[in-house]
C-alpha cells in the first residue's frame, strides 16, 4: 500500500508533468489601449456631454503548458463611460460629471498557436460610478455584475521570456447591457519556466 501512495504522489508531481510536457511556463501579459462602448445609451438629454471611448488597461497571468491549452485569470481597468451634466441656472440645476468604470475578474481559457492566440473569460466585473457636482456634492456606488469576454491575439516573439502583440478583447456585462470592444498592444513576460 505504502508503494502505491509513493507512486501516486511521484504522478502527480510536477517533475512527472515536467516529463510529459516538455516545457510549462507561467506568462504574465500586461495590455494598454483604447476601449469603444458598443452598446447604445439611452439618455435622450442633449444637456448631456457624454464620452464612451477612453484609455484601457489589463492585466492576465496564465499557466500555458506546452500543449495549446491553457489557463488563467485577468484584471485590468476599463472607463465605461464619462458623462458631463451642464445644468440650467435658471432651475437651480448645476453641473456635474459621472463616470463609470470597472475592473474585470475573469477566469480564461486561451488556445495558442504559432503566436495566435484565442480566449474566452467567465466571472465578475466590479461597476463604481463615481462623480461630483459643482456645489462640492460627491456621489460614489460599486455592484458586483457577471460578464464574460472574448479575445484574440498574436505575439511575436522577442526573446525567450519576452513578446510584443497586438490584442482585441470583447467585453460583455450580462444584466447591464453593456458591451465594450478594446484593441490593445501588449507585452508579455515568461516569469517562470519548468
Amino acid at each position: 500500500m505504502r508503494r502505491i501512495i509513493y507512486f501516486l504522489i511521484l504522478l502527480t508531481s510536477p517533475a512527472a508533468f515536467c516529463q510529459m510536457d516538455s516545457l510549462i511556463r507561467v506568462q504574465l501579459t500586461v495590455g494598454g489601449g483604447w476601449g469603444f462602448r458598443t452598446s447604445e445609451l439611452n439618455i435622450p438629454d442633449n444637456q448631456l456631454d457624454i464620452s464612451t471611448r477612453s484609455p484601457c488597461a489589463s492585466l492576465r497571468a496564465m499557466w500555458k503548458p506546452e500543449h495549446m491549452l491553457s489557463i488563467g485569470i485577468e484584471s485590468g481597468y476599463l472607463p465605461i463611460t464619462q458623462v458631463e451634466a451642464k445644468g440650467t441656472p435658471q432651475v437651480d440645476e448645476d453641473d456635474g460629471t459621472a463616470n463609470l468604470s470597472a475592473i474585470p475578474i475573469l477566469a480564461t481559457l486561451a488556445m495558442d498557436q504559432s503566436g495566435f492566440e484565442f480566449a474566452a473569460g467567465i466571472g465578475v466585473y466590479s461597476l463604481r460610478v463615481a462623480g461630483t457636482s459643482s456645489k462640492g456634492k460627491g456621489i460614489k456606488n460599486s455592484a458586483l455584475e457577471l460578464g464574460y469576454s472574448f479575445s484574440a491575439s498574436y505575439t511575436l516573439e522577442l526573446s525567450s521570456i519576452l513578446g510584443l502583440g497586438f490584442n482585441v478583447k470583447y467585453y460583455v456585462f450580462t444584466d447591464r447591457e453593456i458591451a465594450m470592444i478594446v484593441p490593445q498592444i501588449t507585452l508579455a513576460w515568461t516569469m517562470l519556466s519548468y
